[in-house]
């Protein structure tokens, strides 16, 4: 519940008002007011709905973890199909191609794994640039065909991985005007 409200202050706010009103209530209430017997159904009922709801936010967040864990996964995947398709297009690109992938797993690691894909970019940039002009051999045409394949699925999974770091897919129900700013700018 706490994830909805935006500011630290606020949250703080909050919760110090639920603890003094339902401080108040447990000093003001009279002792007997509700029969033991059904004070123990009504915690049982409401410690039962607790734990599905808690048993519902780790499944979501799991979810979204292992969605995210798999985005990686392509990525890196395709990061090692197109270093070797590349050295087997030109020996020479893949030599100027290393040291870039070096510095660009690099980057990545000096951030959160969810926000690698933002911090990344300009590393990103190079090495795109890099694929991108790199000259067509009609006799291995294919296999540029295949280099842009692959930087196309690096460049597809990294933008699945933005989203997710912008809260779009990880967590739906925050930031609505974000969500509708995006949209209107596509």
């Amino acid at each position: 519940m706490f994830g909805l409200i935006n500011s630290k202050s606020l949250q703080r706010k909050f919760f110090i008002f639920s603890v003094v009103i339902f401080s108040a209530i447990a000093y003001l209430l009279p002792i007997n007011l509700i029969n033991t017997d059904y004070g123990n159904v009504i915690l049982t009922i409401a410690t039962f709905l607790l734990g599905i709801f808690a048993g519902f936010c780790i499944l979501v967040t799991t979810n979204d973890y292992n969605s995210v864990r798999g985005l990686a996964a392509d990525e890196t995947a395709a990061w090692i199909s197109l270093y070797q398709t590349i050295r087997v297009y030109d020996a020479s690109e893949a030599e100027k191609l290393k040291p870039l992938l070096s510095e660009y797993i690099i980057r990545s690691f000096d951030h959160d794994f969810i926000d690698y894909a933002r911090e990344t970019k300009r590393e990103f940039e190079s090495i795109n640039n890099l694929v991108m002009l790199l000259p067509v051999v009609e006799t291995r045409s294919s296999v540029h065909q295949n280099i842009l394949d692959r930087m196309a699925d690096i460049t597809k999974a990294r933008q699945l991985e933005n989203k997710y770091q912008m809260g779009i897919l990880l967590n739906p129900s925050k930031n609505w005007q974000r969500r509708i700013e995006i949209v209107n700018k596509s």
